[in-house]
């Protein structure tokens, strides 16, 4: 066996299937297309080519367009197992279209029974092929598919990712959230990859489980890469130790990952942002320009939950063995399966218990090793979030920390969906972020830190959302009584209040006490102005609490989920150092603030990934291979080198998520670097070794992307 990584040899180097036309553009008639949303798209038919203009997303969030079958009332896509459309950017700026593939429903409040989404990012006059994969929803499974995966595997009736593939109804493409009107030429739609036989263990139970082998791989299929032996994971790790002893760190940096060879500014000791010829950078502790390329959850635990699921695995050590007994947990769960069921269920590690078979009994030491030396030959300047204390105190790579408000009290009458919103009127609030940021004192005054998120995807709810959560909560919530105190210092009576509000409450004792939502057509006003004072509240606070604990680092925002709420990111970026936001998009090129706002922005997340590599689950931005995946990654980071604001891109991460999913929220998206076997796939790392070798002079203007 030559070399352990996972290469995907059936596409790198070799010509695709023969492929199925899908759509003939020259044949096609006006039926055939409908515009996606207001109807302000524009297209044009010229020969085979069909043009589209895209508009800004000013009435609608989804502007685009729909393609029809020309023959019946559905595609049939059995004749392959990746949709193909080449797209030609007739825009002057590197930008995205996204495609889904959907059967519309007929259920109340369900738009589709199936949609699969996916997306390309395209330089300016750049063509490429867009490849959307899909996997198949068969009649298996009925009372016994696998449950607690966010996707499951190919086969099984679900709704995301998956199609009927004889009753696909539409493909529209569109851009969400449209910044600026973009042109696009699309040509030879068609179907690539003929499909395998679905495996014959989906006939019934029986024959299904175990599903999943003693590596925490899924039995019923195959990849380039999956683990057959356990001798080829020593194999493996001494032939990726003689790749990373020829190709050991990225040259032309300084010794926090900076542009050695570039202009030199104020040095500080610490990072800072700072403008320079128009674009926003961060500044290493030597006065270099420093943008951050990272990497999340840089970890050796993952684990999956065991309990409702034990039939899942065919092997799970005792309790009692004394080389894999240590690797079972309990878990806490934030959201779905376990979430709703109340369980805090047992776990089992199965990236741990491979890692003890690759290294021995000292296999965190040796896994820490290796893998600091992967981040220095794979051109990684920065430890991203939720990264271990290992790697964090062994490395010499600049890194940023989470943290949170930990044991300080919540809204109770919000429903986030990762938490709830923090009491921002408790005095415990801030102490909290301080205490949790004083756990952490050896990086309050490292010059490898470069500061700290505080929180996550904060739930916002729109413009009164935080607003609606006060008046569910109880009378003696902090947030509420400051509510009160806001209306009576606005109206002065109840019963003016009453008259604007269109309510009858008869005193304020009332209206505290009361968890009845009033009209917002008419209550609107004042929840706006409270929701704003929450939120400025919060941002002020978390600042004041990273300043007061370590004032030499930077406040890196709340990792707002997607654009954020414009009226949270005004509020955020009067207080933050850098805004962060988790894209997950195909190109961040086009992305801008809030009119007014000038401030750096730091991608916290983003991924890219494959179904059918274990994992059924591609990840919240697909692509059809693992050489697509690198050159979607090669897009994302041009794109984000190209935008003057964005400083730094983080991605989501380190290891695939079990197949199984994460006991915390049942996440199973292959979108690592390495597998559950601690095995990389070569193709991302050696293009993300040389992306990250032209980082700098991309960002200077000086290479591609621009």
């Amino acid at each position: 066996m030559k070399y352990l990584w996972v290469l995907s040899a059936f596409v790198m180097g070799m010509a695709v299937s023969a492929a199925e036309p899908l759509f003939d553009i020259a044949r096609s008639r006006p039926e055939h297309y409908q515009p996606l949303g207001t109807g302000k798209t524009a297209y044009e038919i010229r020969g085979d080519k069909l043009l589209v203009t895209i508009p800004p997303a000013v009435d609608t969030p989804w502007p685009g367009i729909i393609v029809k079958p020309q023959k019946g009332r559905c595609f049939d896509f059995s004749g392959g197992s990746v949709v193909a459309v080449d797209v030609r950017n007739l825009s002057n700026r590197p930008t995205r279209l996204q495609v889904e593939a959907v059967t519309l429903s007929n259920r109340p409040g369900r738009e589709f029974e199936y949609q699969v989404p996916g997306g390309i990012a395209l330089n300016p006059g750049e063509t490429a092929t867009l490849r959307l994969p899909y996997l198949r929803a068969g009649n298996f499974g009925a009372g016994w598919a696998p449950a607690g995966l966010m996707a499951t595997f190919d086969g099984f009736d679900e709704r995301l990712h998956h199609l009927d593939v004889t009753k696909v109804e539409q493909l529209r493409f569109f851009i969400h959230n449209n910044e600026f009107e973009q042109k696009f030429e699309l040509s030879g739609f068609r179907l690539e990859e003929p499909s395998a036989p679905l495996p014959a263990a989906l006939a019934s139970a029986a024959a299904f489980y175990p599903c999943i082998d003693r590596f925490g791989q899924y039995k019923h299929a195959d990849w380039p890469g999956k683990l057959k032996n356990e001798s080829d994971l020593q194999k493996g790790a001494a032939e990726e130790a003689a790749e990373l002893d020829a190709q050991p760190k990225i040259s032309g940096r300084t010794v926090y990952g900076g542009w050695a060879d570039g202009p030199t500014l104020r040095a500080t000791g610490h990072f800072y942002p700072a403008r320079y010829k128009g674009k926003w950078y961060l500044v290493d502790p030597s006065g270099k320009l420093f943008w951050s390329f990272g990497l999340n959850c840089i970890t050796y635990r993952y684990d999956t939950g065991l309990d409702l699921r034990e039939r899942y695995f065919e092997w799970l050590p005792g309790r009692d063995d004394p080389r894999f007994g240590t690797l079972y947990d309990i878990g806490n769960p934030a959201a779905r399966f376990y979430k709703e069921r109340g369980l805090r269920p047992k776990t089992f590690d199965f990236y741990r218990a491979n890692l003890i078979r690759k290294y021995g009994d000292r296999y965190i030491e040796k896994w820490t090793e290796r893998t600091n030396r992967r981040l220095e030959s794979w051109g990684f300047n920065t430890l991203g979030g939720w990264s271990c204390d290992e790697i964090v105190r062994e490395s010499r790579i600049p890194y940023v920390a989470q943290v949170y408000a930990y044991g300080a009290p919540h809204l109770e009458g919000d429903d986030g969906f990762w938490y709830k919103f923090h009491e921002v009127f408790s005095p415990d609030f801030q102490k909290a972020i301080e205490e949790n940021l004083r756990r952490n004192v050896e990086m309050l005054d490292d010059p490898y830190c470069i500061g700290f998120f505080v929180d996550n995807e904060i739930s916002w709810g729109g413009e009164t959302g935080l607003s609606r959560s006060v008046l569910l909560s109880p009378a003696k919530q902090p947030s509420k009584i400051a509510f009160m105190r806001f209306l009576k210092e606005t109206h002065g009576s109840v019963s003016k209040l009453n008259l604007v509000w269109k309510t009858d409450f008869r005193s304020w004792d009332d209206l505290l006490e009361s968890t009845v939502l009033p009209d917002v057509r008419f209550a609107g006003k004042d929840m706006r102005e409270f929701n704003n004072m929450l939120v400025d509240r919060y941002f002020k606070l978390c600042r004041d609490a990273v300043k007061a604990v370590a004032p030499g680092k930077l406040y890196l925002g709340c990792r707002f989920a997607f654009g954020g709420h414009p009226v949270a990111v005004r509020h955020a970026a009067k207080y933050a150092d850098v805004l962060s936001f988790n894209h997950y998009l195909y190109s961040v090129g086009n992305i801008t603030l809030p009119e007014g706002i000038d401030k750096p922005i730091i991608i916290g997340e983003f991924h890219f990934g494959v179904p059918g590599y274990g994992p059924p689950h591609p990840g919240l931005c697909a692509v059809a291979s693992q050489a697509d995946r690198v050159r979607a990654l090669e897009r994302y980071v041009e794109s984000a080198l190209y935008n003057p604001l964005i400083v730094g891109a983080h991605y989501f991460r380190f290891a695939d998520e079990m197949a199984t999913g994460r006991s915390f929220d049942c996440e199973n998206m292959q979108t690592g670097l390495v597998t559950v076997t601690d095995t990389p796939y070569r193709e991302m790392v050696e293009g993300i070794r040389e992306l990250s070798s032209r980082l700098y002079e991309i960002r200077a203007g000086e290479g591609r992307g621009q």
